[in-house]
């Protein structure tokens, strides 16, 4: 079954990136993207931030981060119009658009990363731990939880869940959640 998203909303991702691409300072970048291009609230897009991502987000909303061409410290927009943020030249995420590349004041940028790199540490291994439960779970007992969770999401509204840098859903791939969901076992799913 093919996606169920419009065209169009590659069309604004795109036009969005554009528009953050010519902002004149880091903020007004940040505001462009988390609100896409003030089509939503601010707070939507704080939503799907990483807890990682929100340090530095927050750290240059009320900061005078420069822009700096080439910088190894970058932010994103994703196709599902997420802000992203990769420092010290971590792999961007999967088809996402470079929006720009910061450049810090010296001690901001040693205290920043580290908070950012703690956090992102933080959500690994709250990631693990649960792998690590879930993993010692009867067979029976997996096997009833996935059950439930297909029903649920087959009889639901469409749906997005953002896990840190994963998205999860019953639409398409980059869907902006127009539409009906895919049916069970479709396989162009998140």
């Amino acid at each position: 079954m093919p996606s169920l998203k419009t065209e169009g909303f590659d069309n604004v991702i795109l036009d969005v990136a554009e528009r953050a691409r010519l902002a004149a300072d880091a903020t007004k970048v940040v505001r462009i993207a988390l609100t896409l291009d003030d089509r939503f609230g601010e707070e939507s897009g704080l939503g799907a931030l990483t807890p990682a991502d929100r340090i530095v987000v927050e750290s240059i909303r009320r900061s005078d981060t420069r822009l700096a061409d080439g910088a190894a410290d970058c932010l994103f927009l994703t196709r599902t119009g997420r802000l992203a943020v990769r420092l010290d030249g971590e792999p961007e995420p999967g088809d996402a658009l470079l929006i720009a590349s910061l450049n810090w004041a010296g001690e901001q940028a040693t205290a920043i990363k580290s908070l950012y790199r703690s956090r992102r540490d933080e959500a690994a291994q709250e990631v693990s731990a649960l792998h690590d439960e879930l993993a010692r779970e009867p067979t029976g007992d997996v096997g009833g939880r996935l059950d439930r969770i297909e029903y649920a999401v087959a009889h639901m509204a469409p749906v997005l869940i953002y896990v840190n840098d994963h998205v999860y859903g019953n639409l398409g791939k980059f869907s902006n959640l127009p539409g009906k969901s895919l049916a069970i076992g479709a396989l162009t799913c998140c």
